[in-house]
This record gives C-alpha cells, structure tokens and sequence, in this order.
C-alpha cells in the first residue's frame, strides 16, 4: 500500500508531464531541451524563478540519490531502501520540469540576452 508520501511524489511527477500537455505550455520535450540553458541563465543570475536555494536543494536531491549512504539502505530493506529514493527522485524531476516551464514561459516574455539580476 503507498504512503501519502508516495502518491505526492507520483501525483507530483504527474502533474509535470500532463501540464508539458496543455494548450500554450511548453512540452516536456521542449522543458527537457531547455533545461541546460536554464541552469546556466540561474548560475548567471539572469533567470530569478530559480533561486540558488532551489538549484542547492535539487543538486542535494542529485547527490543523495548518487551517492551510496543512504537513510534507508537497500541492501538491508529492499524494496522499502529504494522507496526513499524513489521520493527524492521524483520531487527532483517534478521541481526541475516545472522549473523549466516557467523558463519557456519567462525566454518568451523577456528578450534574451537579459542582464544579470540578483538572484536569492
């Protein structure tokens, strides 16, 4: 049976790939092919809807999921170790596709190159 947790993640990652769907959105294709321009306008300070904050939470969220200590180790618990980083990955995917939507939305509305603006 899923935890609460897992269906938010699921229903997260969901809601990330159906909006790439909707009429006037950019399409997951799009979001993915977009996503090293909006990490290198973010490091820049030219795109602000991606805060340093949430550039270190998502490379954190990389980084426990790479790395081989882990809160819930799989090699003791199975399927229960992968649950934990079945989570993170999912919020890491849903936080990055629709990060990238508001950059297709934003590369729309303002002309590029932008200068640099500070960024929190």
């Amino acid at each position: 049976m899923p935890t609460p947790r897992q269906v938010a993640a699921a229903a997260a990652v969901g809601r990330a790939v159906r909006s790439g769907s909707q009429p006037g959105t950019a399409s997951l294709a799009e979001r993915v092919r977009l996503t090293p321009a909006m990490l290198a306008d973010s490091f820049a300070g030219r795109f602000p809807a991606l805060s340093r904050t949430r550039l270190a939470m998502l490379l954190l969220g990389i980084v426990y999921i790479l790395s081989p200590i882990d809160l819930v180790p799989e090699s003791a618990l199975l399927l229960l170790g992968l649950t934990d980083d079945v989570l993170v990955g999912g919020w890491v995917v849903a936080t990055a596709l629709d990060a990238a939507g508001e950059y297709a939305t934003w590369r729309k509305a303002v002309p590029y190159p932008v200068q640099a603006q500070p960024n929190s």
